[in-house]
């Protein structure tokens, strides 16, 4: 529908998935984040998910 471009849908998707501990596809979806923005959040994002998957 035009939103694979849209960086925030991104980042929405990435927050949803990683609240139901969908780590892999949250780690996706913030990766495409990071390569449609590179200014995003998503660095911050993935730091987070590094930090879950630890525990």
């Amino acid at each position: 529908m035009g939103g694979e471009n849209d960086p925030f849908l991104w980042e929405i998707l990435g927050y949803a998935a990683m609240k139901t501990h969908q780590l892999d596809l949250s780690r996706s979806a913030y990766t495409t984040l990071k390569q449609l923005d590179p200014n995003s959040e998503a660095d911050l994002w993935l730091k987070t998910l590094d930090l879950i998957k630890t525990h």
